[in-house]
């Protein structure tokens, strides 16, 4: 299975964020980030979410497969585009005033410019002229990049907020910009100054979408084309969709779409009465427009621009449950296939030739903070996030693995703790940023019970486990704790607004060993309710007995805040009769060492207790391969002893207890994380989520060990420290000035990558006979001059670091002419060269290996002597 990726949620209100191509890939900005997905395959045999275990998706279920995300922008990604060649390059834009052109493969940045002084709004990549790109700007200044010479004009013709951009199809040199004002400008930029054609009027409001006819002349609203040179154009403005005539200006259709029945006002409605339309004209149906709705609940339409503007509009299947929400943007992938986003924060995927939705990814607008496992229903997995909703995923669901459903919460609220109830189908308990607590069913989606009862800050655990006898008011068997603000609450949801009760006084007072008030930050109950483990900020972790709340041990081996107490699960699919570490817990906090102790003698044949407590200063077994604080445990429900971490060194560790060691890890993540759940269907399937707002699903068999062993993590340590003192340059990280012996390795392959090159004698470092290039190299993926068309076999995955990349990077482009990625071979077995650009410089600029001194000379065999490996 390829690693599953649920992305950040696209960026909102850009008419050009999202692209697609006839390679059936799809890309759009989220945040700083770009991604990219193949969605042109079906899932087949090779394409099982929970194959051990039989929960297997069916055959014809569109499964988008992750390729590449690009990281190398600071600031929010405006506008995105794929290269109308099918090749796989692309380009994008953000708001750091900063437009990068970047191989989707390699995650190579090509070229850059840093030209335009005004922020980025939207964008075209010429298909009839591929060496432009034209970009354009708020205050109505347009850019005009030439690729071949990395050269950069501007002009302006109104000075007013650009909102779309549309190259022709047909022209090499012809663009339509739509206006705030509602004004549509076609302009020529084939002279050295560009020339307005047409200035087309009529619409309210901003245009938010532009769309040329993919068919020649200006008959097709008759059923004909190609008969006449003119060629027509749509645009959009709120609720009017209007087609004019590019030679004359004149306006032939126009279409005003109806009000929804039910586009009222929304109370989830985050965009209030702003309004947005999108209008695709798709090349395969040339007498068709799609169209989104314009009310807050969305639908996709095909207006039919051969009849009259009071036909009634075709509507596209929406998911079962009837119901979607405000839709942005439209993109054309592969031949049949589009790709929207909409506000519910999910991506989907509509079939043209069958009218209806395909599969939809669920996006996220926040932190991923919590996952966890429905311990009543296995394939229920619940994720708490930072953008006021919950999702659902029902992994179990075989015709559709991507089967997701949502709560949503009103007042931006950031859920950042989750639990579901033991015994209780759907009951899920909550807590938020706010200090609210409370509980919701995932079944039926009716609006949560609050407690009357909030911490003052930010709840960071809840728990279902019973209540106090002396404070239960009826015969409930279960509450909910929380945990935040330094202190434990028991919280009675649902019954006349009764008060919760501070759990940790009364802990405190009943065993009396504390002279000073505690601040907890952690509560793990056992599975059987017996006991619990209560996490301090002194780096205490205290083992009480329920229900007395007598304190049976307290383990002292951390000294900084707890942050996470597992303990193992009493039964495993290894040990289905009882697991002998089922008294087991594990702990670990804000430092990088990972505790576990074994509570037997203390559970096992419970006896009354001795008045003195007892302290533990030696572990069961101790493990250290995070680089910083760990943050999130999960004990394997399949395996005795296998328990995931993640921490916030942006890694996540599986490691075998029983003996201490780590298995594998995973560094997909591009930085902190929060929250690990082990599958409860697959053994081999692991989720992780955190600050990047992604959620990652990953096989453990899949990934290599990757962690650095003790006496290297002190020696690294020790000289990080000492280059971070003595280092000058604010810009170079002291943990990237380190070449390790992988980097040193693949250094001297490309010296003599470099050697083989400057041998041949002969153009790009091919040889005579065409047999050997500079390109066979595995590693040297952007060297490739003959690769074939796109496939879904091309993107198992992308290249992960510098090092990996190191040969791409750094000899690229050695004879400063731009690799042909998609030549085809005519007969005799020469290749025949597109049409495309030349590109000067190809690696220019992109991030080195080695920041302080390494650099390659152009006119030599390899780097410079003494530069690259300086200690």
């Amino acid at each position: 299975m390829p690693e599953i990726v649920l992305p950040n949620s696209p960026n909102w209100f850009l008419s050009s964020v999202s692209s697609g191509n006839d390679s059936g890939l799809y890309a759009f900005g989220a945040r700083n980030n770009v991604f990219v997905y193949d969605v042109q395959q079906t899932s087949d045999s090779d394409h099982k979410l929970n194959g051990d275990n039989g929960n297997e998706c069916t055959a014809g279920t569109v499964v988008p497969s992750f390729v590449a995300c690009y990281t190398e922008h600071s600031e929010k990604i405006t506008a995105v585009t794929l290269s109308p060649d099918s090749s796989q390059w692309l380009c994008c834009s953000c708001d750091e005033i900063s437009i990068r052109l970047w191989d989707i493969r390699s995650l190579v940045t090509i070229q850059s410019q840093n030209e335009c002084k005004e922020k980025l709004t939207c964008m075209t990549w010429c298909p009839r002229n591929t060496d432009l790109i034209v970009i354009a700007c708020e205050k109505g200044t347009v850019l005009t990049w030439k690729l071949s010479k990395n050269a950069v004009q501007s002009f302006r013709f109104e000075k007013e907020y650009v909102y779309s951009i549309k190259a022709s199809p047909h022209h090499a040199s012809q663009v339509a910009l739509g206006y705030r004002i509602g004004t549509v400008l076609i302009v020529d930029l084939s002279a050295n100054e560009p020339v307005i054609l047409q200035k087309l009027r009529g619409q309210e409001g901003e245009i938010t979408s532009i769309s040329w006819c993919p068919l020649r002349g200006e008959n097709v609203l008759r059923g004909s084309g190609d008969d006449d040179d003119g060629v027509l154009i749509a645009a959009a403005s709120r609720k009017i969709v209007k087609i004019w005539s590019s030679t004359n200006g004149k306006e032939i259709w126009f279409k005003k779409l109806p009000q929804a029945a039910t586009s009222r006002q929304d109370p989830q409605d985050l965009m209030g009465k702003r309004q947005w339309l999108d209008i695709l004209w798709h090349k395969s149906m040339p007498q068709y427009i799609l169209c989104t709705s314009s009310g807050s609940f969305g639908e996709l339409f095909l207006l039919n621009v051969c009849q009259k503007n009071d036909q009634e509009m075709e509507h596209f299947t929406l998911r079962p449950t009837g119901k979607n929400r405000f839709i942005f943007n439209i993109a054309a992938v592969g031949g049949d296939k589009l790709c929207t986003f909409s506000l519910d924060r999910m991506i989907s995927v509509w079939s043209l030739k069958q009218r209806e939705l395909l599969c939809s990814i669920s996006s996220f607008g926040g932190h991923v903070y919590c996952i966890r496992g429905s311990p009543v229903d296995p394939g229920f997995v619940a994720i708490a996030a930072g953008d006021s909703a919950v999702r659902i995923w029902n992994q179990g669901n075989k015709s559709n693995p991507l089967d997701f459903s949502s709560l949503y919460f009103a007042n931006r609220v950031k859920i950042t703790a989750l639990a579901w109830h033991p015994k209780k189908e759907g009951l899920l308990a909550f807590g938020t940023d706010q200090g609210r607590v409370g509980i919701c069913n995932a079944l039926n989606f009716k609006a949560p019970t609050v407690s009357a009862t909030s911490h003052n800050k930010t709840v960071y655990v809840v728990c279902w486990a019973p209540p106090l006898k002396m404070e239960a008011a009826t015969d409930s068997s279960y509450q909910v704790y929380s945990v935040g603000d330094g202190t434990i609450l028991q919280h009675f949801i649902g019954e006349s607004k009764k008060p919760a009760i501070n759990f940790l006084n009364f802990i405190m007072t009943l065993n009396k060993t504390e002279t000073e008030r505690l601040s907890s930050s952690e509560l793990s109950w056992r599975k059987d309710n017996t006991g619990f483990a209560v996490g301090y900020d002194t780096g205490c972790v205290a083992v009480y007995n329920f229900p007395s709340l007598q304190q049976l041990c307290k383990i002292t081996t951390h000294s900084k805040i707890i942050n996470c107490i597992r303990w193992h699960p009493e039964t495993t699919g290894e040990s289905p009769g009882g697991s002998q570490c089922k008294n087991w817990v594990a702990f670990a906090g804000n430092g990088t060492t990972i505790f576990v102790v074994d509570l037997s003698k203390y559970f096992d044949n419970l006896r009354k207790q001795d008045s003195v407590v007892e302290e533990i200063t030696q572990v069961f077994c101790q493990v250290e391969g995070h680089l910083q604080r760990t943050t999130d445990l999960c004990w394997s429900p399949h395996h005795d002893g296998r328990l995931a971490s993640v921490g916030y060194d942006n890694t996540a560790i599986v490691w075998n207890m029983k003996s201490s060691e780590a298995i594998a890890s995973f560094k997909g993540h591009s930085v902190k994380l929060l929250t690990v759940h082990w599958s409860n269907l697959d053994p081999d399937v692991i989720m992780t989520g955190g600050f990047d707002a992604t959620l990652r699903v990953w096989r453990v068999s899949e990934q290599t060990l990757s962690i650095l062993c003790m006496a290297e993590r002190k020696r690294r340590k020790k000289n990080l420290a000492k280059i971070a003192k003595n280092s000058k340059c604010a810009d170079v990280s002291p943990e990237k000035s380190l070449a390790t012996q992988e980097d040193i390795t693949e250094l001297q392959e490309l010296i003599m990558l470099k050697k083989r090159q400057l041998l041949q004698h002969v153009p790009n470092g091919n040889s005579e006979n065409g047999q050997e290039s500079a390109g066979s190299s595995p590693t040297n993926v952007a060297l490739v001059n003959h690769q074939p068309v796109h496939n879904s076999k091309d993107f198992q995955g992308h290249l992960n670091g510098d090092s990996q990349s190191l040969c791409t990077k750094q000899s690229g482009n050695v004879d400063g002419v731009r690799p042909d990625i998609h030549s085809n071979t005519a007969e005799g077995g020469q290749p025949v060269r597109r049409e495309v650009p030349l590109v000067s410089d190809l690696v220019s600029p992109v991030k080195p290996l080695f920041p302080r001194s390494s650099r390659v000379d152009s006119q030599s065999a390899g780097p410079v002597a003494g530069d690259c490996l300086t200690s």
